[in-house]
């Protein structure tokens, strides 16, 4: 429970201040990205890093308005048993919460995202996704939450 020790963290932004990670922060971010990352990691940000450093476009962000970057998603790959976009997109990084419907649907790295997160199944989940979207606008009673009864 926690952060992690003090020696980890200074390590971390050591690391993070060398290779100039928050110069590599998107302009619509709210925080940089080192803050960012260790924020949400702690020590496990320290390998985030080493991705970002072999490849700097790792720090993009993905999918517009969300702040994702694309060393995150395959982060998730490794630690979240993902199963739907759907269940990235409301469950595991709430970007359902921070972007619009309308943004979210639209993002030119949505169709990406599906490849990180799904390999040879990304166009059947992007698929699967927009199936389901239409089929819950289309029928409110499939997005309500569940009523639950008192027992006696």
């Amino acid at each position: 429970y926690g952060e992690p020790a003090k020696q980890t963290r200074d390590e971390y932004f050591h690391q993070a201040r060398l290779m100039r990670l928050d110069d590599l922060t998107s302009k619509e971010s709210s925080e940089s990205l080192s803050t960012r990352l260790w924020r949400r990691y702690g020590a496990g940000a320290l390998p985030l890093l080493d991705e970002i450093r072999q490849d700097p476009r790792m720090a993009e962000v993905l999918i517009r308005g969300t702040e994702y970057i694309r060393c995150e998603l395959h982060y998730a790959v490794q630690r979240e048993m993902i199963t739907k976009l759907e269940d990235f997109i409301r469950r595991r990084s709430k970007i359902a919460l921070i972007a619009k419907k309308r943004d979210i649907v639209r993002a030119p790295g949505l169709m990406e995202a599906c490849t990180i997160l799904f390999g040879a199944e990304a166009q059947a989940k992007f698929d699967e996704y927009f199936t389901d979207l239409a089929t819950r606008e289309s029928d409110p009673a499939q997005s309500a939450p569940p009523v639950l009864h008192k027992s006696r």
